[in-house]
């Protein structure tokens, strides 16, 4: 995590849909009188938010005085917050020393966190297109339909899956790491301790691919992942449905299952990241079925 107190970071949090939240973040030079300001122009500029995307504020440094009336102005309904306070006596100098002590502290806590395995698995998580998607590195799996971006994952107290989604802004606090790098990194993990669950009947072959406690949608993007389940259902052609980020389900094209799984993806409910997706797999790629 880079240390930089004279770099006042802004982040906004967004409500996506459902009640759920992301962030984004930009930054400005900590003096700035219109910081904030700064920040927030910085990322209108993508054209993916309004003002009235905004729900709360954080920033590192206390808004100067035209920043709490842009501010108020601006955002009237989001709840604003930072870290530490501008120094009324003009004495950057000291203010930036003690900020500076107080991050690394809270960078060594992370690092610590990190290190017993806390912050979760960095995964690939598959994406259906939004405006959103502009602030994360991202790749493409179905053109205009599906794409790849990464998380990192835990469980949560309550028993859920949460996911911290991987920014450009991240990327600049790994700077040793490039995002295919990471994204490397992350489809080494989501092929890690991923299960293929085969249901035979008459009818053919099921097949239901998880990983216990997290996600696996994104092993759809694995290299291997055709050469793999054509020689399970010992299909060439396959049905991939893609009903949440938990699983996926494959059979033959060609199979009586097809209609069951069909019908699996269409009764299921869109969430945050990823509307239910009906996939066509050959030799040719990946395409959306009909």
């Amino acid at each position: 995590m880079a240390i930089d107190p004279t770099r006042n970071v802004v982040a906004f949090k967004i409500e996506i849909e459902d009640g759920d939240t992301a962030v984004m973040t930009a930054e400005a030079p900590t003096t700035a009188p219109d910081g904030v300001r700064q920040a927030w122009d910085s990322l209108a500029s993508l054209g993916t938010l309004q003002p009235g995307d905004i729900k709360a504020l954080f920033a590192d440094w206390e808004p100067t005085k035209a920043d709490a009336e842009f501010l108020a102005t601006t955002f009237p309904h989001a709840e604003v917050s930072y870290n530490f306070a501008r120094p009324r006596d003009g004495r950057w100098d000291v203010a930036f020393e003690a900020a500076r002590q107080q991050m690394e502290q809270q960078r060594d806590r992370v690092d610590a966190e990190q290190a017993d395995g806390e912050k979760g698995e960095l995964l690939p998580v598959l994406w259906s297109p939004t405006d959103i998607l502009g602030a994360l590195p991202h790749w493409t799996v179905v053109p205009d339909h599906l794409y790849l971006a990464m998380a990192w994952v835990a469980p949560t107290p309550r028993g859920t899956i949460g996911m911290h989604h991987t920014t450009h802004h991240t990327l600049t606090e790994l700077p040793d790491l490039t995002p295919e790098d990471m994204l490397e990194i992350a489809m080494d993990n989501v092929r890690d301790r991923l299960q293929v669950e085969v249901e035979e009947s008459a009818l053919g072959r099921l097949l239901t691919l998880h990983r216990a406690g997290s996600i696996a949608a994104g092993a759809v993007a694995l290299s291997d992942f055709h050469q793999r389940m054509s020689e399970i259902v010992e299909s060439d052609r396959l049905l991939v449905g893609l009903p949440c980020q938990d699983h996926i389900l494959v059979t033959a094209a060609d199979s009586p299952l097809a209609l069951d799984l069909r019908d699996a993806v269409a009764n299921a409910h869109a969430q945050n990241e990823l509307a239910p997706t009906l996939l066509h797999y050959d030799q040719t790629g990946l395409t959306i079925a009909q």
